[in-house]
Parts: C-alpha cells; sequence; structure tokens
C-alpha cells in the first residue's frame, strides 16, 4: 500500500495561496515592490507544488492532468514575471495586469479540457473541475476586458484568483477519490 504525498502537497499549495491572498486582499505590504515579488514567487511556489503533486500522486489509471501544465505554465509565468521586472523595460502594474488574465484563462483551459477527460473515464466527480474551468473562465475574460476599459485594482484581482486557487488545490483532493477503482491503484 503507498501514502499518496500529492493530496498533501496540494494541501500545502491551498494553503499558500491562501496566505498569499490574505496578504493581498488585507493590503499588509505597502511597497509594491514587496506586492511584486510575493505574487510572482506565489505563482512559482504554486507550479513548483503543482508539478510535486503530480509527480508523487498514486501511480493508477489516471493521474490529475491539469496539475502538471499548470504548474510548468505558473513556473514559465512567474519566471517571465520576475524576468520582465529585472529588464526594466516594463513596469511591474502591466507585467501584473498582463499576467493575471494569462495564468486564469491557463487555468480555465486545463480545467475545463481535463473535466471532459475524466467524464470520459468514468469519474462521477468530473464535475468540479469543469466548475472551476468555467469560474476560470469568467474571471480572466472579465479581468483582461476590465484592464482594457478602466482601472482595475490587480491586486485585489491577484488575491481573488490566488483563493479561487487555493479552492481548487484543496477540492483537488476529493474530486478524484472514492471514484477510482481501488482494485487498479496502489493507494
Amino acid at each position: 500500500m503507498r501514502r499518496d504525498n500529492g493530496n498533501f502537497i496540494c494541501l500545502i499549495a491551498g494553503l499558500v495561496h491562501l496566505i498569499a491572498a490574505a496578504v493581498l486582499l488585507l493590503g499588509l505590504f505597502e511597497k509594491s515592490l514587496y506586492i511584486f515579488y510575493l505574487i510572482s514567487l506565489t505563482v512559482v511556489v504554486g507550479g513548483l507544488l503543482s508539478v510535486a503533486s503530480f509527480l508523487t500522486k498514486s501511480r493508477c489509471r489516471f493521474r490529475p492532468g491539469w496539475l502538471l501544465p499548470q504548474g510548468l505554465a505558473g513556473i514559465f509565468v512567474g519566471v517571465m514575471m520576475l524576468s520582465a521586472l529585472l529588464i526594466g523595460r516594463v513596469s511591474m502594474k502591466d507585467i501584473l495586469m498582463f499576467s493575471l488574465p494569462c495564468i486564469a484563462m491557463i487555468t480555465a483551459i486545463l480545467h475545463l479540457s481535463v473535466s471532459f477527460q475524466i467524464k470520459c473515464l468514468g469519474f462521477q466527480r468530473w464535475w468540479i473541475l469543469l466548475s472551476f474551468g468555467m469560474i476560470d473562465l469568467i474571471f480572466g475574460v472579465f479581468a483582461y476586458f476590465r484592464f482594457l476599459s478602466e482601472p482595475f485594482d490587480v491586486i485585489t484581482g491577484f488575491g481573488i484568483f490566488f483563493v479561487l486557487l487555493a479552492v481548487q488545490f484543496i477540492a483537488e483532493i476529493v474530486t478524484y477519490k472514492i471514484t477510482i477503482d481501488r482494485e487498479e491503484c496502489d493507494m
């Protein structure tokens, strides 16, 4: 019998995103540079935890398909955010205004595609990922068009999105639970 550390890592990822969201939404940092680093590092750490969770999930007929690409995308976007700031040709606000809809849309696409895949595999709770995909899609479109039309507090936007991601990571623990045939998995 194998232990499934992937669920524990998902829980840690959810807590990391909740802590970052609390700091952003409560305005605990005054300096914009600290806020930018908090957002960038949360995206990178969330990506690393997603990849780690995927790699440590029990090896069975299906491993959650959104965690690996979500993790790789998070690492990529977080590193790009930090490198764009270090290069210095783009403002922090512009980087954040572009990154938020980008991350939300990537997450939405991944959740939507995996929800249809697991539905075809016979999982009963496929609708959880479908729901998150729709919420992320609406959030990403709203964030993109809101930034184009009028000023929107991007810090609050990231705080709200980090709360959404925290809920999604924690829900990942129960999405595949009980629905997998235990004879096909070493759990």
